[in-house]
């Protein structure tokens, strides 16, 4: 939506682009089409995948980033000696500001829940809590599709499947079954990918 603190993409020039969400006033943030949707509508969750001698070039200096101001609220003493918060400002270079200056570029549109879940906060949205919630109901999925209902936290490790198709057939022996405890999904020595019970996890009630 148009208040979630991510960038959003654009085409300027015939060039891409990304706006940070800062630099975005609330009205740009909100502006809409004829047909009442948003017109920086593409947020941006900040992967990228740079040529590496792109990479170089940028890194040399041949390509200036510009800084971007960032608002925060900062721990400190006022001239009591008292507890309080003051105003300061971040200043930022990002590595999307260098991609006008690629001669070609892809944009992949994704779907959120099974690609995007950020951490910036101590609890609520976007939190530690939320984005496992997120990886745990995306492996449940993964699971499911190859008909393992899994009613417990979900772990799969990067090592055993990048998707669900990595685990068709690899699973075959648990398909129909249903775990109620907390299970992690790995690749044992052997190379064979395997389901493991977490040892003291207790049974789902059903949440």
């Amino acid at each position: 939506g148009p208040d979630e603190k991510i960038g959003v993409v654009v085409l300027e020039g015939g060039r891409a682009k990304v706006i940070e969400y800062s630099d975005l006033s609330r009205e740009e943030a909100d502006r809409r089409d004829e047909r009442g949707r948003l017109v920086f509508w593409a947020g941006s969750p900040a992967i990228h995948a740079f040529r590496i001698d792109f990479t170089r070039r940028a890194a040399s200096g041949a390509v200036k980033l510009p800084y971007h101001v960032a608002a925060k609220e900062i721990p400190a003493v006022d001239a009591e000696g008292r507890p309080c918060k003051i105003q300061g400002f971040k200043y930022e270079t990002f590595v999307f500001d260098a991609l006008p200056e690629a001669s070609r570029f892809l944009n992949l549109e994704i779907v959120r829940e099974q690609e995007f879940a950020p951490i910036k906060n101590r609890s609520g949205v976007d939190s530690l809590e939320s984005a496992r919630e997120l990886m745990v109901s995306e492996h449940r999925r993964w699971l499911g599709e190859v008909g393992i209902d899994a009613r417990g936290a979900v772990e799969i490790s990067p090592l055993a499947a990048a998707e669900p198709g990595d685990l068709a057939g690899a699973l075959a022996a648990w398909n129909g079954r249903t775990f109620e405890r907390d299970i992690r999904v790995e690749r044992s020595r052997e190379g064979e990918i395997v389901i493991e019970e977490i040892a003291g996890s207790a049974p789902s009630n059903g949440s």
